[in-house]
């Protein structure tokens, strides 16, 4: 349980107040729908499980805004993530996580 929270983040908390979190930097944003940001909220989201699977380390911060920050390793991760969860908006779960095959073996 701790590592998947360690990872996806909210930027608010339960009350829907900043209230101390910080500051997020470098990274990238995507504008997604807010249904889509409800998905991703969703403790083991099986829209974000599929990334578990191609990248070691990276961070997303979910805001009920329909925005969401994206940020990996390296610029090229951070890519491939930003366009998955794009194309989550527009294609089933098996289809967009072979989205997410191509864009990773694309990208090197």
């Amino acid at each position: 349980k701790q590592w998947y929270q360690r990872r996806v983040r909210a930027c608010v908390n339960k009350k829907g107040k900043a209230n101390g979190l910080q500051v997020l930097e470098g990274g990238h944003i995507v504008q997604c729908s807010l249904g889509l940001c409800r998905k991703l909220r969703q403790h083991k989201s099986p829209l974000t499980n599929p990334l578990f699977n191609y990248f070691k380390s990276f961070e997303l911060c979910v805001g009920l805004n329909g925005r969401v920050w994206v940020r990996a390793d390296t610029v090229k991760h951070t890519v491939a993530i930003s366009i998955y969860l794009k194309q989550c908006e527009y294609m089933s779960g098996a289809d967009a996580v072979g989205m997410l095959r191509q864009t990773v073996k694309a990208l090197g």
